[in-house]
């Protein structure tokens, strides 16, 4: 019977930090908040001071990471008051990945390769086989002899 119990529930707010994506927002006095969902799912529904205002209008749909005061209500809601708001800074995908393949002739066209390369081109014309080269290469490669 002790198994089966339901384990108590634990009502007490602590220091938490999340990083999220700011997906919900309520302007309105009183009880300005806003909805971060987690990355592991959890949503947290958050109230704000008056101060983090203008920052938080400028966050809807971006990442975000906040700390404040606040603990789970249920598995996968949570509910939190911000301290600290920060954003976190997202990049812009760039052409080197792409989810349309592209055609090896535009590839080598772009790189500048006019055909396949020969082992001649891995050489370091400006290599020494001195006793510093075998040092960087037993620091890089190891022992391996």
């Amino acid at each position: 019977m002790t198994r089966l119990r339901r384990p108590t529930k634990d009502d007490s707010e602590s220091s938490v930090a999340i990083a999220g994506r700011l997906h919900m927002i309520e302007v309105d006095q009183p009880g300005r908040r806003v909805g971060i969902r987690a990355q592991d799912g959890v949503d947290w529904t958050c109230s704000y001071p008056d101060e983090l205002h203008e920052l938080v209008t400028t966050l809807i749909e971006r990442l975000v990471r906040v700390e404040g005061i606040g603990g789970k209500v249920t598995a996968m809601t949570g509910r939190l008051h911000i301290g600290r708001l920060t954003p976190v800074p997202e990049h812009a995908q760039e052409p080197l990945f792409s989810v349309e393949p592209v055609p090896v002739e535009t590839l080598r066209e772009q790189q500048g390769v006019s055909g396949p390369q020969r082992l001649d081109s891995l050489i370091d014309q400006e290599w020494e086989d001195d006793d510093a080269g075998r040092r960087f290469l037993e620091a890089t490669l190891g022992n391996a002899k």
